[in-house]
């Protein structure tokens, strides 16, 4: 049996609720363009900014379809 199906709504929504926010904004872009102002929800925990630049770059690769191969 699926486990939400024995959750109420409202017990749904609130654990829908716990997301993390990250904002990134590039401090210095090139001077032909504006600044990379990035905002980022997500459903892991980040507990410093090494974290959150680990998950920033996660999404980056993700949003543009690249993937960096480790061999």
């Amino acid at each position: 049996m699926d486990e939400l199906a024995s959750v109420s709504a409202a017990e749904q929504l609130t654990m829908a609720a716990d997301l993390t926010a990250i904002h990134a904004v590039e401090p210095n872009p090139p001077a032909d363009r504006k600044s990379i102002d990035w905002k980022l929800l997500i459903d892991l925990e980040v507990n410093s900014c090494e974290e959150a630049v680990e998950k920033i770059k996660w999404s980056a690769t993700q949003a543009t379809g690249t993937r960096r191969r480790d061999r």
